[in-house]
């Protein structure tokens, strides 16, 4: 049997032991950073609480799929993924060969 940790979402900053802070029940910048944080712990799903009073669970997932990663190194990923292969596909094209704007690509 597997245990698998899940992380959880808050949408501003709050603890028992110091109680609530005022301001409204939302804190974007607060938002991103604890999903940045979950990010870069390696975590691949949270929990995102709902009760009656509180922010809308879906928007607060919209949220965090927008604001709550680092795409640079996403983007760095990919980089690395995808120039390689850009390189050995160039490489196969022969020296000297029409390029797309001499009529090399039909429709």
């Amino acid at each position: 049997m597997t245990t698998e940790i899940i992380g959880m979402v808050g949408t501003k900053e709050i603890s028992e032991s110091r109680g609530s802070f005022d301001g409204p029940p939302v804190d974007p910048g607060y938002l991103a950073r604890f999903a940045q944080a979950h990010e870069a712990a390696g975590f691949d799903r949270v929990l995102i609480g709902y009760h009656a009073t509180g922010p809308d669970g879906f928007a607060v997932a919209a949220h965090v799929l927008i604001r709550g990663f680092d795409p640079l190194d996403d983007v760095v990923q990919w980089g690395r993924e995808l120039v390689p292969l850009l390189r050995q596909e160039a490489a196969r094209i022969p020296v000297g060969a029409p390029g797309p704007a001499e009529g090399a690509l039909s429709a």
